[in-house]
């Protein structure tokens, strides 16, 4: 029995396992990169790397939570750490592994710590490209946590076996019961992105277009992708015995994913989030223009959009136009159905009118702005007449360090009525 259990000691050894030393705590060691680049980070041998040491006062399983009360050191600091961590399933591997950490928990975390959990799984059984330091643990079951110094930008990585009292907990755990992480991908949470646009934004005006922009978030682990691509589009449609035509100017997410460094590819989502700007003008073909007089947006979106702002461009024309609305210059306009725009007296008439959609977001496939306004013809003039949707979309890609990385694209679309 005594040869059976130095046997297994070696094994345990041999794996990197954890240490239990003799006061109970438990000790994992890994690696620390220091200052890595924060863009482009192409090659090991672009940074110092060093040992690093974490050591558990508390490393437990409870209530499908996970207790970390402990410290890490490396080059020459030692620095606390303390987190509960909520089990989450896996994106691409929810039969074998748990998550612990998602980029919304990951946002509302501020505890003041130099060092920020980035990535943290427990897997049953390690696919081969997911043991990035710890090749002996190919195959087997392994406890993954990666830290990072906001600070210095220092990345620290622990790939450890279970502990086996969390592994005989684990086998109790019914993975029906619990949520989801967003995502498994860490890379986005570590280093900033490279943008790069999938198409040219022609400056001529078309009733629909295709935009799209890829995040690459590259580190010497490999390169992890972010796509997102947006369908603009609207129609026009008149009322029949006026001279009212309602034009709408759709923009929503058609395409979304995130690839890892490692080839898993998450669909229907990516980092990159599209906050647009909108002005609605009406273009004179030789005939006059049109005025607005009533206005809406709805959608299905992100963040904190109850209500938008509204700016209205007024121009001369020589009649009494429709002065009956609710809303002035600069006012703004809830969320909804339409509401009207107001225009004021002696024939000053709005020919152009701006949302700003600032504070909310689309992202995820499906989601969408769609907003449309009503025109109309106030002189009598007859001929062809436009109306011009131009978007101005803000890229934006969430660094995790409180700041944003952003790209902007405009997009003209332009919707052509015959009166």
């Amino acid at each position: 029995m005594k040869k059976i259990l130095v046997l297994l000691m070696g094994i345990l050894f041999m794996l990197g396992a954890i240490n239990v030393q003799a006061d109970q705590k438990i000790v994992f060691s890994g690696e620390a990169y220091l200052d890595i680049p924060q863009r482009d980070w192409t090659s090991f041998d672009d940074v110092k790397n060093i040992k690093a040491r974490a050591s558990f006062d508390d490393l437990s399983l409870e209530n499908e939570e996970l207790s970390l009360d402990g410290s890490i050191t490396y080059d020459g600091t030692e620095f606390a750490i303390n987190y509960d961590l909520e089990l989450m399933n896996s994106v691409q591997d929810a039969n074998n592994a748990f998550m612990l950490v998602s980029d919304e928990k990951l946002l509302k975390e501020d505890n003041g710590d130099d060092l920020k959990l980035v990535h943290g799984a427990i897997r049953n059984e390690t696919p081969m490209n997911k043991a990035l330091i710890n090749n002996k643990l190919r195959e087997k079951p392994m406890i993954s946590l990666y830290f990072f110094n906001e600070n210095t930008n220092d990345l620290l990585m622990f790939e450890q076996p279970i502990p086996g009292k969390i592994k005989k907990q684990l086998d109790l755990i019914d993975p029906n019961s619990l949520g989801e992480t967003n995502t498994d991908l860490w890379e986005h949470r570590v280093v900033e992105p490279r943008f790069e646009s999938g198409d040219n934004i022609s400056p001529m005006a078309a009733e629909t277009r295709t935009i799209s922009k890829y995040a690459y978030y590259e580190t010497a682990f490999g390169l992890a992708t972010h796509y997102i691509e947006l369908s603009l589009h609207g129609n026009m449609n008149s009322y029949p015995g006026n001279s009212d035509t309602q034009v709408s100017s759709i923009v929503e997410v058609e395409e979304a994913y995130a690839r890892a460094s490692t080839g898993e590819q998450e669909n229907g989502w990516s980092n990159i989030r599209a906050t647009p700007t909108q002005h609605w003008e009406t273009v004179d073909l030789g005939n006059g223009k049109d005025l607005f007089f009533e206005k809406k947006f709805d959608g299905d979106f992100s963040g904190s959009a109850p209500e938008v702002s509204l700016s209205i461009g007024w121009g001369p024309l020589s009649t009494n136009l429709y002065n009956t609305g609710d809303h002035l210059p600069n006012d703004s306009i809830e969320r909804g159905g339409f509401e009207l725009i107001k225009v004021e007296h002696d024939g000053d008439y709005n020919v152009s009118t701006e949302s700003d959609y600032s504070g909310s977001y689309i992202r995820d496939v499906e989601q969408k702005y769609d907003t449309a306004v009503k025109v109309r013809n106030e002189d009598g003039t007859r001929g062809p007449r436009a109306v011009r949707s131009t978007w101005t979309v803000d890229f934006e890609a969430v660094n995790y360090d409180g700041n944003l990385s952003s790209e902007i694209a405009v997009v003209y679309l332009r919707y052509d009525r015959q009166f």
